[in-house]
């Protein structure tokens, strides 16, 4: 006979999303509930880089309408209006959902934040960070692997000081 497994059985991991929209269905906001769908629909359909530079702002009737940063951006959107209509309206499971793509410019209402360097990126590593580093990876054979290595550990200790964490 074999001994019984006393680990906990792993539950399966379920995207959040469904429940999420149906507690905002559930509390009358099923408004707020499209345009989440419609929002990651849109970031899936088009990718990062032009997600980054659009947002779509309504839906009605079939006829989505999209803000973009710029001319360019509006041109680019009205070429690709037939790939795009094809992939939001896989994205949002609805063969025609969207009909319909009218392009707006103006700003952007999530417009992305620069992102600022940390000044501890620019530090020069401490002797002291070196040798630790060093004694780190002295199991590691592979020259090119200790290298990087080394360099994580320094990283990692610049960084634990730039947020006093040393």
């Amino acid at each position: 006979m074999r001994p019984r497994d006393r680990r906990p059985k792993r539950k399966l991991v379920r995207p959040a999303s469904p429940t999420l929209m149906k507690t905002l269905k559930d509390l009358g906001l099923s408004d707020v509930a499209k345009r989440v769908r419609l929002s990651s629909a849109w970031n899936e359909a088009v990718g990062a880089e032009m997600a980054s530079r659009t947002e779509p702002l309504t839906l009605s009737r079939g006829v989505l309408t999209i803000r973009s940063t710029s001319a360019a951006w509006q041109n680019e959107l009205t070429f690709l209006k037939g790939e795009i209509l094809r992939r939001i309206n896989a994205a949002l499971g609805k063969e025609n959902a969207v009909r319909e793509l009218r392009v707006v410019a103006g700003t952007l209402r999530s417009a992305p934040k620069p992102v600022e360097r940390p000044r501890w990126l620019d530090e020069a590593p401490t002797v002291e960070d070196r040798e630790i580093a060093e004694d780190a990876a002295l199991p590691l054979h592979d020259p090119e692997l200790k290298a990087a290595f080394e360099k994580i550990v320094m990283l990692h200790r610049r960084a634990s000081r730039g947020r006093n964490l040393k």
